[in-house]
């Protein structure tokens, strides 16, 4: 079903409700129902919807890494820290741009990690980025739940997963879901089912986390889902808010696994990639020693690269398997490979918004 809205979705977004299922309005926010596919074997997905914020706000004061609210919203002391399941501290909530106070869009997406917050101030995962030097007072900041295992998958395997039976954890026999670092597998999830009814559900890294709500990634985080082998495709449909703003991608020097951030395809050439700071090729030799590379993936291996040539032989532009592009798009649900430039510092991708509503 799909609920009027005073401004029409234009054609954009229009393809994704074709593609992805329903998209409707809730007050001032776009929700809407993504299709995911899962074949046997490798999956490198992405979530390109996201949780509703649970706080909106105002900046009144802001500190090398906390910022607090005006209004005085009374949090309960910790609410939005992060959750222990077994020897991991896992982040629930980022605290995200909104707008800018000072420019526009300015900052708009950045976000950071909630490490702990008080009755009106929330202190945040900085990563050495002093935030006086980047929120203003007066920018307008939300506090978003980050998306669970639960909310993609379930919380009693109502999704169909093929659950383990006993923790041996092999994509031979069941489903196992794992977190990309670099070019490395991370943490894993597993949902498994016995005979005690108070061991069944999701377990991270071995260790029982009930219905998968705690278990959450960040933002543009990809995963790679392994079907069981020899296993039919599994179709779910994924439900979440529709990103209306620029939402940043953190690129770091060396591999970094990347997710789409919008439910439609993202066009490279009107994505802000290259104008963020992308590091382009300028003789053809392309190398991470030397600039920044992109890489499609197909199931475990590496696909096509993706570079940007700004040198003085060719024409300068997007090229994508070795030949110029104005139309390659990053496809939501898919995960992406971006390798930053050796030594270069960490670029926000400001990614910018593929629709108009």
């Amino acid at each position: 079903m799909i609920i009027p809205r005073p401004r029409a979705i234009l054609s954009a977004l229009t393809s994704a409700i074709v593609l992805g299922g329903a998209l409707f309005a809730d007050s001032a926010e776009l929700n809407g129902v993504s299709r995911l596919t899962l074949n046997p074997g490798a999956n490198f997905i992405s979530a390109p919807l996201h949780r509703k914020p649970a706080f909106v706000g105002k900046v009144s004061a802001v500190t090398a890494n906390s910022v607090t609210f005006a209004g005085y919203p009374n949090w309960t002391s910790n609410q939005f820290g992060p959750v222990t399941v077994g020897a991991t501290s896992i982040p629930q909530f980022a605290v995200v741009v909104r707008s800018d106070a000072a420019a526009s869009p300015g900052i708009q997406g950045d976000w950071w990690l909630a490490a702990s917050n008080t009755a009106g101030t929330v202190t945040v995962q900085t990563a050495g980025t002093d935030l006086t030097t980047l929120v203003t007072v007066g920018s307008e900041l939300e506090i978003r739940p980050l998306t669970s295992i639960k909310d993609l998958f379930g919380a009693d395997n109502s999704a169909g997963i093929i659950a383990d039976t006993d923790f041996d954890f092999l994509s031979t026999q069941e489903d196992v879901i794992r977190v990309v670092n670099g070019t490395s597998f991370t943490d894993e999830f597993v949902f498994h089912t016995d005979e005690n009814p108070a061991d069944t559900g999701w377990y991270f890294n071995g260790e029982f986390a009930g219905n998968g709500s705690t278990l959450r990634i960040t933002p543009n985080r990809p995963l790679m889902y392994f079907r069981k082998t020899g296993s039919s495709p599994l179709t779910l449909g994924v439900a979440g808010a529709v990103q209306t703003r620029r939402l940043t991608t953190y690129l770091q020097a060396g591999a970094n696994a990347v997710g789409t951030v919008f439910p439609v395809n993202a066009p490279i050439i009107t994505c802000n990639l290259f104008e963020s700071g992308w590091n382009a090729d300028l003789n053809f030799d392309v190398l991470t020693a030397e600039e920044d590379i992109g890489r499609v993936v197909n199931g475990t291996s590496f696909g096509q690269d993706i570079f940007y040539y700004s040198g003085p032989d060719e024409t300068n532009g997007w090229y994508v398997g070795g030949n110029l592009t104005t139309t390659f798009s990053f496809e939501p649900q898919r995960g992406y490979m971006l390798f930053r430039k050796t030594g270069a510092p960490v670029l926000p991708w400001r990614q910018a918004v593929p629709f108009t509503y």
